[in-house]
């Protein structure tokens, strides 16, 4: 038991070894381990803490770190792309889908202007086109938040111009766009003054 338990503590030390003098992550970096997002707040011998976006404290061991997928967001930010993506029906002319997307980027706070955000035909499905919009943060820390206030717009603007986003269980036309009527947008208890943004 005592070589057993001494051995696992030794791939814990190595580990941390690794994490420490490879660099791979630092204190204050924004990243993903395996299935958990957050900023390192510390990296020990045994175990790395990260805070999440939900102000939670996550531990992980150091042997996980080392073997699981880390996507560090923080060390090229001005580099690191993040991704969003609608469907909608053949009858609506791409060019609206692309002009009503970069409408909700540009109307989305923390989404840089440069590089710009370009929409990309993703992919040509049964009944539907998959448009996915690529666009720069501000901050990769505000992601939550930011992609949260850009879906907000982008269902926004879709209802305006009555353009219908399908679902993955799309069936068949309906008679009628499944539209929200820009009348109904703050129906009750939602209120104008409080947007979501």
């Amino acid at each position: 038991m005592v070589t057993l338990g001494s051995s696992g503590l030794v791939n814990q030390v190595m580990s941390g070894f690794v994490l420490t003098y490879s660099r791979a992550i630092r204190l204050g970096d924004f990243v993903r381990i395996g299935d958990v997002e957050g900023t390192i707040t510390q990296i020990g011998m045994l175990s790395t803490k990260l805070k999440t976006l939900r102000a939670e404290e996550v531990t992980i061991p150091n042997t996980v770190v080392v073997s699981q997928t880390t996507t560090d967001y923080s060390r090229f930010p001005d580099a690191v792309l993040t991704a969003t993506s609608v469907t909608v029906g053949y009858a609506v002319p791409w060019r609206q889908v692309h002009a009503l997307l970069q409408m909700a980027a540009e109307r989305t706070p923390g989404i840089r202007k440069d590089p710009p955000p370009r929409v990309l035909q993703a992919g040509l499905e049964d009944v539907r086109v998959n448009y996915t919009l690529i666009f720069c943060l501000d901050q990769q820390e505000a992601r939550t938040r930011t992609v949260s206030v850009l879906h907000a717009h982008i269902l926004d603007l879709f209802n305006e111009y009555g353009v219908q986003i399908v679902t993955p269980n799309y069936e068949a036309d309906p008679p009628d766009p499944k539209i929200v009527a820009k009348t109904d947008w703050y129906a009750s208890p939602a209120h104008p003054e409080k947007r979501g943004e």
